[in-house]
């Protein structure tokens, strides 16, 4: 399952082809709180996940619900206790399942994880307040990097965003992105009202905040210009 024999650091998941995709999600969310996996559970994934000790970045391969959950379980069983970066781009991931996943990483207790990469999903103003519920747990503390872009936040999920940020739950974030994500006006100017206030106390570290190829105004962008250096819109 991983890229190389060498580098036992990084694996890449991706679904069996064969796999009947309604009857594993029903069969995994009987199963998603057991410890062990039950004798019946079908395995989705095409890599096994046995030996993952020394594991630090997983990329996913349109992973799915199905995927998701398995992962979720994984984590609860133990796998991949040194986890850096979760890579998710293009998965197919909806806010159920970015919900089930955190839940594993917090039940895993993976306090290394630094790079969450969720662009090109399914996911909502509802996936971010599964990601503001595991913040609070302390569990995400040094994260790093998220990736948000392409997905369905609109001014509800920056409105959700802005609450984590307001508390202090991204003390050590450096890059967020949230480009194609049909924020208009009003999630702009709550961002850009908070970072003023907050950025030096709430996200010191941030270096790169994107904001670019949604709806906002040309007269929203020049009322609040000059930009900090950090920021793309």
């Amino acid at each position: 399952g991983t890229v190389e024999a060498e580098d036992m650091t990084y694996l890449q998941l991706s679904l069996r082809k064969d796999l009947d995709y309604p009857e594993v999600l029903q069969d995994l969310k009987r199963t998603i709180h057991k410890r062990s996996r039950s004798k019946t559970q079908v395995w989705p994934f095409e890599q096994s996940m046995a030996s993952t000790g020394d594991v630090l970045t997983i990329k996913g391969d349109g992973l799915g619900e199905v995927g998701a959950l398995t992962l979720a379980a994984e984590f609860t069983r133990g796998a991949c206790p040194m986890l850096e970066q979760l890579l998710l781009k293009d998965c197919r991931l909806r806010n159920e399942g970015l919900g089930r996943l955190l839940q594993g990483v917090k039940m895993a207790n993976l306090l290394n994880l630094r790079v969450l990469q969720l662009r090109g999903n399914f996911l909502s103003g509802r996936g971010i307040e599964y990601l503001h519920e595991t913040c609070r747990t302390g569990i995400l503390a040094n994260l790093q990097v998220l990736i948000l872009s392409d997905n369905e936040l609109h001014d509800d999920g920056v409105d959700k965003l802005c609450a984590i940020i307001s508390e202090g739950l991204f003390s050590k974030l450096v890059e967020l992105q949230l480009q194609h994500n049909s924020i208009t006006d009003k999630g702009f100017s709550k961002m850009m009202k908070l970072l003023k206030s907050v950025q030096e106390t709430r996200c010191p570290f941030i270096t790169r905040l994107g904001l670019d190829n949604n709806l906002v105004s040309a007269e929203a962008k020049r009322k609040y210009s000059p930009y900090p250096f950090y920021m793309s819109i």
